[in-house]
Parts: C-alpha cells; sequence; structure tokens
C-alpha cells in the first residue's frame, strides 16, 4: 500500500462502495482493477533500479566545464514507467538544460552524458539521481534515490598580480647567476620534462637517452627562500572568501612557475596548513585547499601567534585580509625576523560585480583604518613589511577573469 497514490486509494474505495451498492457488473471491474493494483505493487516492490556515474574531471577552474555521464538500469516483470531528475548541488549548473523523456518498457536501460560547469569555487559532491517509477496507468509511485557521489573541485581564478599591484619576489632576488639561488644544487632529487625555461645545463643527458625525450634535474630545494600564503578567513562573507582564495591562487601560481617552495596557512580551527613543496602536483593540492570552505577561526591576533610558529624561518609571506589595525602592525613587527618579507594583501571592500553587470554609479570613501595605514608605510617598509589595499574598483573585472 506505500506505492498507492491518494488519489489511487480514493478510487478504489468509491469502487468498493459501488460494488457492494450495485453489484453484478462492478464486481469484475472491480476485482480486474484490485488485481492489476496487486500485481503492480509486486513488480514496483521487487524492481531494483541501478545507477552507474562517471565525471570527465574531478578539478577544473571556474566557470570551465566538464561532462557527467550517468547510465540508469530497470528491470521489471512487467512493463514500468520511468522518469528521473538529476540532483545538482548549488553552482554546479548544465551548460544545456537536459530533456528528459518519459521511458516505457520492461528493461529500461538509460545511457547518456551531460555537460555541467563550476560558477562557484569549492567543492561539490555530484552523483544523485530521483527516480519516480509508476505503472503504465500511473495510479501506483515508487520514489527512490540512487547516490553514487564523486567530488568535484571547481578552483578559484588564477590571475596576473600585477593588475592588482602585488608584486612577488624575484627568485634570485634580482642578482644575475649561473643557478637558481633557492636550490641546493648538491643533490639531484629527480627528473622532469624540458621546458622552454630551463637552461640547457640543467639536462640530465643519460635520462634524456633513456627516456627518449629532454629530461631536466630536479633538485632539493634550500632553505632560503619560500613562499607562505596565509589567508585570515575569520568572520568574512563568504564573497571575501572567494576573491582572497583566487589572489591566493595567483600568489602560488606564480611561485610554482619560478620553482620556488610554497605553502598555505587558512585561519581554521585546528589551523589548516600544506606543506612547502614545488611541483604541480603540490600545486594541484595547494588549489583543493583553497577550494575548500572554512567556517570557524582563531582571532586575528592568536592567528598570528600560531602562524609565528607554523612557518619556516626565513620564508616570504604573503597575509591575505580585509582590513588590520595598528596594533596587528606592531604584531606583524614583532615577528619580522622570522620572515625575509612580509606582504599584506587587504581586500577591503566588497564593490564586486560580474564582467556583463553594470558597475554601480556612487564610490565609497576609503575606511578611516586605510588611512592611517598608509600613513605609516614609509615606517613599516624601512622594517621589510609592505603593505597592498586592494579596493573593489580595482578589481571588478579582473578577478572574475582568466589567466
Amino acid at each position: 500500500m506505500k506505492y498507492l497514490r491518494k488519489s489511487t486509494k480514493i478510487l478504489l474505495v468509491v469502487m468498493f462502495v459501488f460494488t457492494l451498492v450495485f453489484g453484478r457488473g462492478f464486481y469484475i471491474l472491480f476485482f480486474a482493477f484490485l488485481s492489476y493494483i496487486v500485481s503492480y505493487i509486486k513488480v514496483i516492490n521487487r524492481s531494483n533500479p541501478v545507477g552507474y556515474f562517471g565525471v570527465s574531471t574531478h578539478t577544473l577552474n571556474l566557470s570551465s566545464t566538464f561532462d557527467l555521464s550517468f547510465k540508469l538500469e530497470l528491470r521489471g516483470a512487467l512493463p514500468l514507467k520511468l522518469d528521473y531528475s538529476l540532483i545538482l548541488p548549488h553552482y554546479i549548473v548544465e551548460n544545456i538544460v537536459h530533456k528528459k523523456n518519459l521511458h516505457f518498457a520492461k528493461n529500461i536501460c538509460i545511457d547518456e552524458t551531460i555537460s555541467c560547469k563550476g560558477n562557484r569555487r569549492g567543492a561539490y559532491e555530484v552523483g544523485e539521481v530521483e527516480l519516480r517509477i509508476t505503472d503504465p496507468l500511473s495510479f501506483l509511485l515508487r520514489v527512490d534515490r540512487i547516490s553514487k557521489l564523486q567530488t568535484i573541485f571547481v578552483f578559484p581564478n588564477i590571475v596576473p598580480l600585477e593588475k592588482l599591484g602585488i608584486k612577488i619576489t624575484d627568485p634570485i632576488e634580482g642578482l644575475k647567476a649561473k643557478y637558481r639561488l633557492n636550490f641546493d644544487y648538491s643533490y639531484v632529487a629527480g627528473v622532469r620534462d624540458y621546458t622552454s625555461q630551463d637552461s640547457t645545463s640543467m639536462i640530465h643527458w643519460k635520462q634524456t637517452a633513456h627516456r627518449g625525450k629532454l629530461s631536466v634535474k630536479e633538485f632539493d630545494f634550500s632553505c632560503s627562500k619560500k613562499i607562505c600564503v596565509a589567508l585570515n578567513f575569520f568572520n568574512k562573507s563568504l564573497k571575501f572568501k572567494d576573491y582572497a582564495a583566487s589572489v591566493a591562487a595567483s600568489i602560488i601560481y606564480y611561485a610554482c612557475e619560478f620553482h620556488l617552495p610554497f605553502g598555505v596557512i587558512i585561519n581554521a580551527k585546528p589551523l589548516t596548513m600544506s606543506q612547502v613543496k614545488s611541483n604541480e602536483y603540490h600545486l594541484y593540492e595547494c588549489l583543493k585547499l583553497l577550494s575548500t570552505q572554512f567556517t570557524e577561526g582563531y582571532e586575528s591576533r592568536e592567528f598570528l601567534k600560531e602562524l609565528s610558529s607554523k612557518v619556516d624561518f626565513g620564508s616570504e609571506l604573503f597575509y591575505i585580509d580585509q582590513k588590520i589595525n595598528r596594533e596587528l602592525i606592531l604584531n606583524f613587527m614583532q615577528m619580522k625576523y622570522i620572515f625575509s618579507k612580509i606582504n599584506i594583501v587587504l581586500l577591503v571592500d566588497e564593490i564586486f560585480v560580474l564582467p556583463n553587470e553594470k558597475p554601480q554609479n556612487y564610490y565609497f570613501k576609503k575606511p578611516s583604518f586605510i588611512n592611517e595605514i598608509l600613513k605609516l608605510r614609509k615606517i613599516i617598509e624601512k622594517e621589510n613589511i609592505f603593505i597592498y589595499p586592494v579596493f573593489g574598483k580595482d578589481y571588478l573585472n579582473v578577478l572574475e577573469q582568466k589567466l
């Protein structure tokens, strides 16, 4: 009885009453209808729908597309009707609205692929479908769900840092040298494929002959130059976190391009951090970390204390926040000896628009704390602490663009 629609139950009661009142011909009609209902209740109850899901990639950039493939199978002793609805999380949308056809057969097999895209950074689970199984006359209804969830990471955009005025340190500090100063050339850690940016002196000729393609030596890193990106998400809006993650992703991307070891620290409880490495796989893992949502965190002063105990000595720090005060500036000055350089990136406001939207026809004043901090800029720069206030009007479109 659990699959009977309410209207079907009412119809059964009405037919039963008519059978009692009028008898004769209604007996045959009632028992034929009752036999139909009982037979299909058994068939629908015994039918076990099966689903298979697959994705073309588990990682993608913002607004990039991926293919979601699915296969649904339903077998029954009698013909059944099957309707289905894909359940997608928010911000994972279909590029073209998928046209669903009502399927009617004893053995139903649906094998389709749809194109989707991620409209916001994050980690999303896809691979769930709702099935609506009915008899040919739609007197019965069974609603079932199949979940074979797979995680999709939507990475934040990577943007040109020069457009935001953020400067990343030259990996060799502007000096002319035969080799990169941040590498330990006393030990070869491995080999990788040759790129146009590599010097011919780095080619590993034995491995090139063995692999049949140009290969270069990879070395361990010295401790002289490491990039650490710290994001203060405490009491911040989701929109701020999205854009801060985009700036952080851009910094570590450029660090990886220069073969600088880098790591990410996020203000969460417990403190979330990656190891300091430099290779494409590590970049991939850090981007996954930046795609993850975090809620709780430490108050800013506590975060700085945790930061000073976790970061390797001599690292260059990129600290991303929304605002800062004199007290925090003093805290940075007290911990400056730990870092080779401190860069404070402030995403001050949240005046964001999409590229196809019309910007606001008004402007907000600079917050008072910015004017106070800018007065101290020359003083703190002597201490190797640099502040980059970035305003909404400066990056309305920049952070929405792909590299």
